[in-house]
């Protein structure tokens, strides 16, 4: 049997503020070591929060000193088998502790992880349907800059057939000239008239363009919600058994 406190380097005796310091000026050391090999010092630094973990709780320090009593009075007398069997079970509830330990804060790692990846996500939602709102408003100014624009080339054009048509008043035109300016400015009014239907079914494409932009993208993002709302279920499923597993584990000490 491993003895805890000659690993933290302090007597039993030790206070917990003793062990506190002795414990983390031995990991300093450790951490330190630069020659001893990787796999090694985190075994070493293992088995040192350990046994700090267990001298640091009052109830796991008592029982350790029961059983470490009870192997040393075994030592002396020669109870080697009743040693070996304590070893064992108190190497199992090291065990235990350890890896319940490692489980909590591998879950609390998961969920802070979870949360911040859950808030870019949101930021970077709200920033794409910012950027879209903004598209749609320049596409809106850009169509009404378009239609005063296409407004003021009508009324120059009606200004000019005015013009024109006083003009030809003044000069005195025959019946049949009337008749094919006429006809020409028919011909004019019917082109622009299809022009602005062209121009008024292309805009009603580009709108429609734009909804289907943001329809996709919205629904992306519900998609992408509902996944992270999947995995936020899954963590606090797996927070729920490692309560559950470390409710256990206390019953097991209790009984």
């Amino acid at each position: 049997m491993r003895d805890l406190y000659e690993l933290i380097g302090v007597p039993e005796t030790a206070s917990e503020i003793w062990i506190e310091r002795s414990y983390q000026a031995a990991r300093q050391k450790i951490e330190a070591n630069d020659k001893l090999p990787s796999k090694r010092k985190q075994a070493v630094l293992a088995e040192l929060d350990s046994a700090y973990a267990i001298l640091s709780d009052p109830v796991a320090r008592a029982q350790f000193d029961s059983k470490f009593e009870q192997w040393r009075e075994a030592k002396a007398n020669g109870g080697v088998v009743a040693w070996l069997k304590k070893s064992i079970l108190l190497l199992v509830l090291l065990a235990v502790i350890s890896a319940s330990v490692y489980w909590y804060r591998h879950i609390e790692q998961e969920r802070v992880r979870l949360e911040q990846e859950r808030v870019a996500s949101d930021l970077a939602m709200k920033k794409k349907l910012a950027e879209i709102a903004e598209q749609r408003q320049l596409s809106e100014e850009r169509l009404q800059r378009e239609a005063i624009e296409r407004q003021q080339e009508e009324e120059r054009r009606l200004e000019l057939a005015r013009q024109q048509r006083a003009e030809d008043a003044k000069s005195q035109r025959f019946v049949v000239d009337d008749r094919y300016e006429k006809a020409q400015r028919e011909k004019r009014a019917e082109a622009e008239r299809r022009d602005r239907q062209n121009e008024e079914l292309r805009q009603q494409l580009e709108l429609a363009r734009i909804r289907n932009q943001a329809q996709a993208e919205m629904e992306r993002q519900r998609r992408f919600i509902a996944q992270r709302e999947r995995e936020e279920a899954i963590a606090a499923q797996q927070r729920a058994a490692a309560e559950d597993a470390r409710q256990m584990q206390e019953q097991g000490k209790n009984r």
